[in-house]
């Protein structure tokens, strides 16, 4: 209504709270700054929508699931662009819109940890760190959720991603043309190349991790793909862990990095025949490839890789290639 004073809207209709929430970020932004009122209104929001998940997880399938996911995860995406505002809540929008992905198929209701539950998870000599890829002032940018074991957490902004990928290094190529190109000799070049490190590891971002015997990070955007850990410029003698989601160090046990056996997958034929597969399964996305709209490449040095790990387990593991890496399999196993 005219006239109506700004302040928050109805606890109950949290979607005019979220579209409210990026309205004032997106002004604040313009202004050259953060909004307190939009960081409110996008807490709000976050716990509604977690304790919506949280009652009604039991009863949805898992096609209302996904959906669920697929509305929180733009709003985690603007949440990010508060950057520093308030490293603790976007430390934990990171931790449950990452453990939604695994929970599609979950049958055990859902407990969601906070930022304080990692931190106390962490051992002595032990750091966090959850990458974030973003966007901002129409740029793609990378950030870091550090979470050290005696302090609160920290973002460090690594500014934009085209400023990593598109750097052209001395073979004349960017990172992202020798990430492309499957030329095993211009890829040993891209992670030789001190540079890279440099930009991904900033100064600022080691500062934040400090002193640490073991660095356990959650890759995001392009780090999927590039192997930052190799890329670690600093001298410290520092063991990286890649994983999946700083969650996992609550349920860790002992000798979980140590383990003597292993389902291993590499070599996967993507070239599915959609007839074969159960009901389920991604139908739409067999159908697409099955149809001719889309191709994924095998990946033939994933067979190299599996084999090498299986020497190094002394053969206790399990190996599915090629045509026997099937989806169906994988589950099974």
């Amino acid at each position: 209504p005219a006239g109506r004073a700004r302040g928050r809207p109805p606890a109950a209709d949290p979607e005019v709270i979220r579209k409210k929430a990026k309205i004032l970020s997106l002004e604040a932004e313009a202004a050259g700054g953060k909004s307190q009122e939009a960081l409110a209104l996008y807490k709000d929001y976050f716990q509604t929508i977690r304790s919506d998940w949280t009652r009604q997880f039991g009863s949805m399938q898992e096609a209302e699931r996904e959906a669920f996911w697929m509305r929180v995860r733009p709003f985690a995406v603007d949440c990010l662009r508060l950057e520093d505002a308030d490293p603790g809540f976007l430390y934990d929008v990171v931790l449950f819109t990452r453990d939604l992905m695994f929970r599609f198929r979950s049958e055990s209701a859902p407990a969601f940890p906070d930022w304080r539950q990692v931190r106390a998870a962490l051992k002595k000599g032990e750091v966090a760190l959850e990458f974030v890829q973003y966007e901002i002032d129409d740029r793609i940018c990378l950030g870091g959720l550090v979470l050290r074991k005696d302090a609160q957490p920290r973002f460090i902004p690594l500014g934009p991603v085209e400023a990593m990928t598109g750097l052209r290094l001395d073979s004349g190529f960017t990172l992202e043309e020798m990430l492309d190109s499957g030329d095993p000799d211009l890829v040993d070049e891209a992670y030789a190349d001190s540079r890279i490190g440099s930009l991904v590891w900033s100064l600022a971002l080691r500062d934040a991790i400090g002193d640490c015997t073991d660095l356990y990070f959650v890759p995001d955007g392009f780090l999927h793909v590039f192997a930052a850990e190799y890329c670690w410029p600093g001298t410290e003698r520092i063991v990286l862990h890649r994983i999946s989601g700083t969650r996992s160090l609550l349920s860790r046990k002992a000798g979980w990095s140590n383990r003597k056996n292993a389902l291993l997958v590499g070599g996967v034929d993507f070239d599915a025949d959609p007839n074969t597969e159960p009901a389920g399964n991604d139908g739409t996305a067999y159908r697409m490839l099955a149809g001719g709209k889309g191709y994924f490449e095998p990946l033939a040095n994933t067979v190299k890789e599996v084999e090498t790990i299986s020497g190094l387990l002394q053969g206790n593991s399990r190996i599915l290639e090629g045509e026997d890496a099937s989806e169906t399999a994988f589950r099974q196993a």
